[in-house]
């Protein structure tokens, strides 16, 4: 993560780049393969994966018994998936007037996708490095 952070701080930003491809694809989604779609990406992102399994080892680490971890691992799903399931809800039940505001995100998205990236890289690669060297040293 701090590789992609550091990449995209170096890369010169282009005002004129088309939008990434992520994003473009889903312009002509529907609701089900939006969903099918994201279902996919979730089983096969490594960095899902990371945030994941790091969440059970917190959750480990709390010994909150099975019944305790399997409720903490089940918010921890419906937080994490939460942000990406209300817009597809929101735009399949409102979808005129949640257009405008899912046109309006997407476009904000587009602008900032390079500081979103490059945050989000720093944070979470300090995160990890933070506590992959206070676990060895502790």
């Amino acid at each position: 993560m701090l590789i992609t952070a550091v990449k995209e701080w170096r890369k010169e930003e282009d005002p004129d780049a088309p939008p990434p491809k992520w994003m473009a694809m889903f312009s002509g989604l529907s609701t089900r393969k939006a969903f099918g779609f994201g279902a996919l990406l979730m089983a096969i992102s490594v960095k899902q994966w990371v945030f994941t399994l790091s969440a059970l080892a917190i959750i480990e680490v709390g010994a909150l018994g099975l019944g305790g971890g399997v409720l903490a691992f089940l918010l921890f799903v419906v937080l994490a998936q939460s942000l990406v399931v209300a817009p597809i809800i929101a735009y399949d039940v409102a979808l005129t007037s949640s257009a405008r505001l899912l046109d309006a995100a997407q476009g904000w998205l587009e602008r900032n996708n390079r500081i979103i990236v490059i945050s989000v890289s720093l944070v979470f690669g300090v995160w990890f490095v933070w506590r992959g060297v206070s676990g060895l040293l502790g």
